[in-house]
Formats: C-alpha cells, structure tokens, sequence
C-alpha cells in the first residue's frame, strides 16, 4: 500500500512541474503578433500583404504572381489561391460578401 501512495505522490508531482514549467514558457513568450493581408476575387483580384500588393490585375495575373497553376473555372482558380496562401503561413480569419478573404499571420 505505501508503494502505491509513493506512486501516486511522484506521478502528481510530476505532472505538476510539468505544468509549472508549461506555465513559465507561456508568459515569457508574450501575446503574438500578428500580420495581416486581405485578398479580394470579384472582377478585378487584389492582394493585399506587408511584403507588397497586386491591385486590381486578372485572375490569370495574380496567379502567375502568386505561382498558382492557372484554370478558367474563376471558383476554382479561387481555392488554389486560397490553397497556396495557407501554403504560405496565411490563416483565413474572415470571409465577407463579394470574395473577400482576410488573412492573418504570425510576425
């Protein structure tokens, strides 16, 4: 019986330095920064990012820019960009009316 107890003593403590040292790392880290892009599909496609923009070009444009094998299917072509900027590191945050996409990610 006083070996089960030392057991369950151990594994408790145990599994609160775990959680201690988890607890550490988390508050040194900080809150993330975060950065943002926005990437619009209706008439006229744009991106929007911290590293540079492609306003108002064609669908077969920003493809290219993007390095996104390009289709007549605009719906399509759509999702491969989408694809390709969460390839990128890029999280889909919001979706708004007339396609367009915001993006964040971390710094």
């Amino acid at each position: 019986m006083g070996g089960r107890r030392l057991i369950a003593v151990l594994f408790v403590l145990g599994a609160l330095g775990v959680l201690v040292c988890a607890g550490a790392d988390w508050q040194n880290r900080g809150p993330t920064r975060w950065e943002y892009s926005a990437f619009w599909g209706d008439g006229a496609w744009s991106w929007y990012a911290p590293g540079g923009s492609i306003v108002s070009v064609s669908p077969m444009r920003l493809a290219e820019a993007l390095d996104v094998p390009y289709v007549e299917d605009y719906s399509a072509l759509e999702v491969r960009v989408l694809n390709r900027l969460g390839e990128q590191g890029w999280e889909l945050v919001a979706v708004t009316e007339r396609h367009k996409y915001l993006f964040r990610r971390p710094r």
